[in-house]
């Protein structure tokens, strides 16, 4: 009896230990931890057959990705609708936004995209800790070294529509 009790403790903490040596980080975003396939400093070619040219400006130019790997498009255990890959004008990627999209022609709507940003924000609370900014009711900021997480809602003049955005920065 006292034999399992030892084993069975040893497990528990092997559980609870291993559980500490793979979670996340924002410098190391990992598909095996059901987070992404984006890495800062990728260059345009190891995309470039998933993607759609979206905006082209001076020094960025923005991109919608279109890849199959059905795993990216979850974020904190929700679908989201896009995907949008931000290259610096070395083909390099600096940034990437999750996002979801909501429309007044659902009822609901409102409370719908916050219940979704309420989500997001617990999962990256438990990644990342507090936001070490948070000025408006649905804007959160985490800064961690060079590595920037910016969650918010976006929404229309008359808030016919809104966004929830989760975007991902390192450095300018």
């Amino acid at each position: 009896m006292r034999k399992n009790k030892v084993l069975y403790s040893i497990i528990i903490s092997f559980i609870c230990f291993s559980n500490s040596a793979v979670s996340q980080n924002i410098e190391k975003l990992k598909t095996d931890n059901g987070f992404s396939i984006f890495h800062f400093g990728d260059s345009l070619d190891v995309y470039d057959s998933d993607m759609t040219l979206i905006m082209d400006m001076k020094t960025k130019t923005m991109f919608n990705y279109s890849g199959h790997d059905s795993i990216v498009y979850f974020l904190a255990d929700l679908y989201v609708d896009g995907i949008f890959l931000l290259f610096d004008q070395s083909e390099k990627l600096v940034e990437f936004t999750y996002y979801k999209y909501y429309s007044s022609e659902h009822d609901g709507y409102i409370e719908w995209s916050e219940d979704e940003f309420d989500a997001m924000l617990k999962y990256f609370e438990f990644l990342y800790g507090n936001a070490t900014e948070h000025k408006y009711k649905f804007s959160y900021k985490w800064q961690i070294d060079e590595y920037q997480l910016d969650l918010h809602i976006v929404s229309g003049a008359e808030d016919d529509w809104r966004r929830v955005e989760a975007v991902f920065s390192k450095g300018d």
